[in-house]
Protein backbone atom coordinates (compact mmCIF):
# COMPACT_ATOMS: atom_id res chain seq x y z
CA UNK A 1 0.00 0.00 0.00
CA UNK A 2 1.42 3.29 -0.70
CA UNK A 3 2.01 6.21 1.31
CA UNK A 4 2.28 10.19 1.25
CA UNK A 5 4.72 11.54 3.46
CA UNK A 6 3.71 14.91 4.87
CA UNK A 7 6.99 15.74 6.25
CA UNK A 8 10.48 14.60 7.46
CA UNK A 9 8.31 12.89 10.76
CA UNK A 10 8.40 8.90 10.24
CA UNK A 11 4.45 9.48 10.60
CA UNK A 12 2.97 9.33 6.96
CA UNK A 13 -0.60 9.85 5.91
CA UNK A 14 -2.01 6.77 3.76
CA UNK A 15 -3.26 7.46 0.53
CA UNK A 16 -7.03 8.21 0.06
CA UNK A 17 -7.09 5.15 -1.95
CA UNK A 18 -5.72 2.93 0.99
CA UNK A 19 -8.13 0.55 2.92
CA UNK A 20 -8.46 1.81 5.89
CA UNK A 21 -7.29 -0.64 7.92
CA UNK A 22 -8.13 6.27 27.46
CA UNK A 23 -8.66 4.29 29.44
CA UNK A 24 -5.78 2.99 31.74
CA UNK A 25 -7.53 -0.14 32.98
CA UNK A 26 -7.15 -3.59 31.87
CA UNK A 27 -10.61 -3.81 32.23
CA UNK A 28 -11.00 -1.15 29.70
CA UNK A 29 -8.67 -3.08 27.21
CA UNK A 30 -10.86 -6.10 27.70
CA UNK A 31 -14.07 -4.57 27.02
CA UNK A 32 -13.47 -2.02 24.05
CA UNK A 33 -15.54 -3.90 21.41
CA UNK A 34 -18.65 -4.09 23.85
CA UNK A 35 -21.30 -1.88 21.87
CA UNK A 36 -22.82 1.04 24.14
CA UNK A 37 -26.56 1.35 23.85
CA UNK A 38 -27.64 4.10 22.01
CA UNK A 39 -30.88 5.98 21.90
CA UNK A 40 -34.03 6.00 19.36
CA UNK A 41 -33.23 9.27 17.90
CA UNK A 42 -29.65 8.97 17.83
CA UNK A 43 -27.51 10.25 14.32
CA UNK A 44 -26.52 8.20 12.03
CA UNK A 45 -23.22 8.48 12.31
CA UNK A 46 -23.22 7.82 15.65
CA UNK A 47 -25.08 4.53 14.83
CA UNK A 48 -22.52 4.06 12.70
CA UNK A 49 -19.66 4.00 15.11
CA UNK A 50 -20.99 2.27 17.53
CA UNK A 51 -21.76 -0.44 14.57
CA UNK A 52 -18.40 -0.74 14.00
CA UNK A 53 -17.26 -1.40 17.31
CA UNK A 54 -19.74 -3.80 18.31
CA UNK A 55 -18.36 -5.81 14.81
CA UNK A 56 -14.97 -5.94 16.25
CA UNK A 57 -14.17 -9.92 17.79
CA UNK A 58 -13.14 -9.90 21.86
CA UNK A 59 -9.36 -9.32 22.22
CA UNK A 60 -7.86 -13.35 22.75
CA UNK A 61 -7.22 -13.47 26.06
CA UNK A 62 -4.12 -15.92 27.95
CA UNK A 63 -3.73 -16.96 31.63
CA UNK A 64 -1.18 -18.81 32.64
CA UNK A 65 1.15 -20.31 35.63
CA UNK A 66 5.39 -20.28 34.66
CA UNK A 67 7.07 -20.38 31.74
CA UNK A 68 4.61 -20.73 28.66
CA UNK A 69 4.64 -20.64 24.55
CA UNK A 70 1.60 -19.44 23.19
CA UNK A 71 0.08 -19.28 19.67
CA UNK A 72 -1.86 -16.66 18.56
CA UNK A 73 -3.25 -15.04 15.30
CA UNK A 74 -3.20 -11.42 14.43
CA UNK A 75 -6.25 -10.41 12.25
CA UNK A 76 -4.98 -7.14 11.25
CA UNK A 77 -1.76 -4.70 10.22
CA UNK A 78 -1.23 -2.23 12.69
CA UNK A 79 -0.44 -1.16 16.58
CA UNK A 80 -0.61 -4.30 19.20
CA UNK A 81 -0.99 -3.62 22.37
CA UNK A 82 -0.72 -6.26 24.81
CA UNK A 83 -1.73 -5.68 28.33
CA UNK A 84 -0.08 -7.58 30.86
CA UNK A 85 -0.21 -8.69 34.60
CA UNK A 86 2.80 -10.76 36.52
CA UNK A 87 2.34 -11.98 40.16
CA UNK A 88 6.07 -13.52 40.82
CA UNK A 89 9.30 -12.93 42.25
CA UNK A 90 11.44 -13.10 39.28
CA UNK A 91 12.05 -12.59 35.83
CA UNK A 92 8.65 -11.81 33.53
CA UNK A 93 9.61 -11.49 29.70
CA UNK A 94 7.23 -11.64 26.89
CA UNK A 95 8.52 -12.13 23.09
CA UNK A 96 6.47 -12.22 20.23
CA UNK A 97 8.04 -14.79 17.32
CA UNK A 98 7.07 -15.09 13.87
CA UNK A 99 6.65 -13.66 10.58
CA UNK A 100 10.50 -13.11 10.14
CA UNK A 101 10.15 -11.01 13.35
CA UNK A 102 11.10 -10.67 17.54
CA UNK A 103 9.61 -8.88 19.41
CA UNK A 104 10.58 -8.19 23.26
CA UNK A 105 7.43 -6.52 24.57
CA UNK A 106 8.34 -6.91 28.33
CA UNK A 107 11.43 -7.46 30.24
CA UNK A 108 10.86 -7.18 34.17
CA UNK A 109 11.64 -8.49 37.23
CA UNK A 110 8.81 -9.50 40.03
CA UNK A 111 5.55 -8.36 40.14
CA UNK A 112 3.97 -6.78 36.96
CA UNK A 113 1.05 -4.74 35.55
CA UNK A 114 1.08 -2.33 32.48
CA UNK A 115 0.68 -2.10 29.03
CA UNK A 116 3.29 -2.31 26.08
CA UNK A 117 2.78 -1.70 22.52
CA UNK A 118 4.28 -3.31 19.17
CA UNK A 119 3.88 -0.53 16.92
CA UNK A 120 4.55 -2.29 13.55
CA UNK A 121 2.45 -6.13 13.64
CA UNK A 122 1.32 -7.33 11.24
CA UNK A 123 -1.69 -9.72 10.37
CA UNK A 124 -0.35 -13.06 10.60
CA UNK A 125 0.32 -16.09 13.06
CA UNK A 126 2.96 -15.80 16.03
CA UNK A 127 4.42 -17.63 19.28
CA UNK A 128 4.21 -15.68 22.27
CA UNK A 129 7.20 -16.67 24.81
CA UNK A 130 6.06 -16.23 28.13
CA UNK A 131 8.80 -16.36 30.95
CA UNK A 132 7.59 -16.31 34.40
CA UNK A 133 7.48 -18.21 38.15
CA UNK A 134 3.91 -16.71 38.92
CA UNK A 135 0.51 -16.26 37.51
CA UNK A 136 0.11 -14.15 34.88
CA UNK A 137 -2.30 -12.51 32.39
CA UNK A 138 -1.87 -10.97 28.94
CA UNK A 139 -4.99 -9.25 26.68
CA UNK A 140 -3.62 -8.96 22.92
CA UNK A 141 -6.03 -5.36 21.93
CA UNK A 142 -5.21 -3.90 18.13
CA UNK A 143 -7.51 -0.75 18.35
CA UNK A 144 -9.56 0.72 15.63
CA UNK A 145 -10.55 4.19 14.75
CA UNK A 146 -14.01 3.87 16.65
CA UNK A 147 -11.74 3.36 19.87
CA UNK A 148 -10.19 6.75 19.32
CA UNK A 149 -13.26 9.08 21.79
CA UNK A 150 -10.25 10.90 23.27
CA UNK A 151 -8.54 13.96 21.73
CA UNK A 152 -5.24 14.77 21.84
CA UNK A 153 -5.04 17.90 22.99
CA UNK A 154 -4.97 17.25 26.60
CA UNK A 155 -3.42 15.99 30.14
CA UNK A 156 -2.79 12.35 30.93
CA UNK A 157 -1.32 10.75 33.81
CA UNK A 158 -0.57 7.98 34.81
CA UNK A 159 1.94 4.95 36.72
CA UNK A 160 4.22 2.38 34.75
CA UNK A 161 3.99 1.67 31.06
CA UNK A 162 0.58 2.17 29.70
CA UNK A 163 -1.25 2.54 26.43
CA UNK A 164 -3.83 5.33 25.25
CA UNK A 165 -6.33 5.48 22.59
CA UNK A 166 -6.71 8.99 20.95
CA UNK A 167 -7.51 11.14 18.05
CA UNK A 168 -7.14 14.63 16.14
CA UNK A 169 -9.55 16.46 14.21
CA UNK A 170 -7.18 18.60 12.73
CA UNK A 171 -4.12 19.21 11.60
CA UNK A 172 -2.02 20.08 14.91
CA UNK A 173 1.42 20.37 15.76
CA UNK A 174 1.22 20.41 19.29
CA UNK A 175 3.67 20.84 22.35
CA UNK A 176 4.17 17.78 24.68
CA UNK A 177 5.15 19.03 28.38
CA UNK A 178 5.98 15.78 30.23
CA UNK A 179 7.08 14.58 33.55
CA UNK A 180 8.42 11.52 35.24
CA UNK A 181 9.12 10.47 38.94
CA UNK A 182 10.81 7.28 38.36
CA UNK A 183 14.70 5.24 38.27
CA UNK A 184 14.44 3.49 34.64
CA UNK A 185 13.76 4.21 30.95
CA UNK A 186 10.90 6.81 30.50
CA UNK A 187 10.11 6.71 26.87
CA UNK A 188 7.35 8.54 24.91
CA UNK A 189 5.71 7.34 21.40
CA UNK A 190 2.98 8.49 19.23
CA UNK A 191 1.73 5.67 16.66
CA UNK A 192 -0.47 5.92 14.00
CA UNK A 193 -2.76 3.60 12.72
CA UNK A 194 -6.34 3.67 10.83
CA UNK A 195 -5.89 6.13 8.03
CA UNK A 196 -2.22 7.11 9.65
CA UNK A 197 0.96 5.01 9.43
CA UNK A 198 4.14 5.35 11.28
CA UNK A 199 6.04 6.44 14.96
CA UNK A 200 7.40 9.49 16.43
CA UNK A 201 9.72 9.06 19.31
CA UNK A 202 8.76 12.09 21.48
CA UNK A 203 10.80 11.59 24.40
CA UNK A 204 13.67 8.62 25.46
CA UNK A 205 15.31 9.33 28.88
CA UNK A 206 16.09 7.40 32.40
CA UNK A 207 14.67 8.32 35.58
CA UNK A 208 13.39 11.93 36.76
CA UNK A 209 12.20 14.12 34.11
CA UNK A 210 10.59 17.56 33.48
CA UNK A 211 10.65 18.88 30.34
CA UNK A 212 8.62 20.00 26.63
CA UNK A 213 9.07 18.90 22.74
CA UNK A 214 7.63 20.35 20.25
CA UNK A 215 6.54 17.31 17.19
CA UNK A 216 8.38 17.66 14.28
CA UNK A 217 5.86 18.57 11.66
CA UNK A 218 2.29 18.61 11.96
CA UNK A 219 -0.14 15.75 12.61
CA UNK A 220 -2.76 14.76 10.32
CA UNK A 221 -6.29 14.39 10.92
CA UNK A 222 -6.69 10.76 12.39
CA UNK A 223 -6.17 8.09 15.17
CA UNK A 224 -3.08 7.55 17.30
CA UNK A 225 -1.36 5.45 20.15
CA UNK A 226 0.28 7.00 23.15
CA UNK A 227 2.66 4.51 24.06
CA UNK A 228 4.16 4.92 27.53
CA UNK A 229 7.30 2.95 28.77
CA UNK A 230 7.90 4.05 32.14
CA UNK A 231 8.44 2.43 35.90
CA UNK A 232 7.06 5.52 37.91
CA UNK A 233 4.63 8.22 38.30
CA UNK A 234 4.38 9.95 34.73
CA UNK A 235 2.05 13.32 33.28
CA UNK A 236 1.69 14.30 29.63
CA UNK A 237 0.50 17.58 28.28
CA UNK A 238 -0.86 18.06 24.88
CA UNK A 239 -1.00 21.77 23.94
CA UNK A 240 -1.55 23.26 20.49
Amino acid sequence: MSHTAFSSSRLSLRSAWGKPKASLSLIAAMAFAAATTGSAVAHSATHSRLSARAAQPSPPVFQGQGSRVLTTTLRATGPLIVAAAHNGSQNFVIKIVGGGSSELLVNEIGNYSGRVVWDDARKGTYRIAVEADGAWKLVLYQPVPADARRNITGSFSGKGSQAIVVRTTRSIQPILTATHRGTSNFVVRLIGFGSISGTNLLVNEIGNYKGQTLLDAELPPGTYVIAVEADGLWTLKFSP
